[in-house]
């Protein structure tokens, strides 16, 4: 179970999150399916004030309920426990604690069901990423099965699982904004702001190349589909070749997959699926006697751009991006 490892994404799923910070009400439904992020604002530090996020299943009955619900049970060591019911007894004890959750008073929480698991990341920390299939209680074992189906909504049910009665709450919803990427166009995109892109098929050698500072790129691309094995050059940082690539781990088989690629003050992060595919730090990882790297995947740049015609995953009708709203929590 990955947790604590700051990432700085903004957009974690296949949500591209509208500009307006809203109150959430009770009863009210948000349009949110799977792969699809919600993002939460708390504003102020309390002390046991319950966030409970329901996912409404189609086919469940009236009466079942399926719902994330977690809380502070400490200010000052910003101690922070979950239930994810359907996958353990919904009590609190024993205590199940989100790792690494920061002392910031303003928090972004994103929280994210994906294929295989719930993911929570808060200011740029994945505090949670339960694994449906491995990581359930006790005799919980349908804990997979329930939470991998089709879900077209979420809701928050009860006044006191608004985090006090919403007053310190937002939230924002999920909206469309595909695009096809256009060759040689420049899309604004700063230090620590994600980029999505979405392949529709999986290709075999297909490059997905994207220009980050001036001729410097992230170039990756699948070898096998039989083995589902995808390599990476990050040109720079390693010689600029196919024969130096180096891999790409865990990358999920769906035939659509939401890539974010996010470029922080120390790393490349690509996440795929909600899986973490590549953490290349720059200042460690380079190859080749690359030991340039580190100055210039951190210096300024405020675009990124396609500029070779073989490098848009075939002939891009299959490759389509977003670009975020912002890009730092606030």
């Amino acid at each position: 179970m990955a947790t604590g490892l700051k990432i700085a994404i903004l957009f974690f799923g296949t949500a591209h999150l509208s500009l307006e910070w809203k109150t959430p009400q009770v009863e009210e439904e948000y349009s949110l399916s799977q792969n699809e992020t919600v993002e939460l604002k708390t504003t102020a530090n309390l002390y046991d004030q319950r966030i409970i996020l329901d996912y409404i299943f189609p086919l469940d009955n009236v009466d079942e309920k399926h719902y994330i619900n977690f809380k502070c049970i400490n200010i000052s060591s910003s101690t922070w426990i979950y239930d994810i019911r359907g996958c353990m007894k919904s009590s609190w004890t024993p205590y199940r604690y989100m790792n690494g959750v920061p002392s910031d008073e303003i928090k972004v929480w994103q929280i994210t069901r994906t294929s295989t698991s719930l993911v929570v990341v808060c200011n740029g920390v994945i505090v949670l990423n339960f694994n449906f299939l491995t990581d359930y209680r006790d005799e919980f074992n349908r804990c997979h099965e329930l939470w991998t189906r089709e879900s077209n909504a979420i809701v928050f049910r009860l006044p006191y699982g608004l985090y006090g009665n919403s007053g310190p709450m937002l939230i924002r919803i999920p909206s469309s904004g595909w695009k096809t990427p256009q060759l040689g166009l420049s899309y604004s995109l700063y230090l620590d702001q994600t980029l999505e892109l979405k392949t529709t098929t999986n290709l075999e050698e297909s490059p997905i190349t994207v220009y980050f500072i001036d001729h410097y790129f992230i170039n990756f691309k699948c070898i096998s589909l039989y083995s589902n094995t995808w390599i990476a050059v990050i040109r720079g940082c390693m010689t600029d070749s196919w024969g130096s690539a180096i891999n790409m781990n865990g990358v999920p088989s769906d035939e659509i997959k939401v890539w974010q690629i996010t470029r922080t003050s120390t790393s490349l992060v690509v996440v795929c699926n909600g899986v973490i595919v590549l953490n290349f730090n720059f200042l460690t990882d380079y190859r080749d006697g690359y030991s340039s790297c580190h100055g210039i995947w951190t210096s300024d740049s405020s675009t990124i751009q396609f500029l070779w015609s073989g490098g848009m995953y075939g002939d891009t009708s299959h490759l389509f991006m977003r670009i975020p709203s912002h890009g730092k929590f606030i």
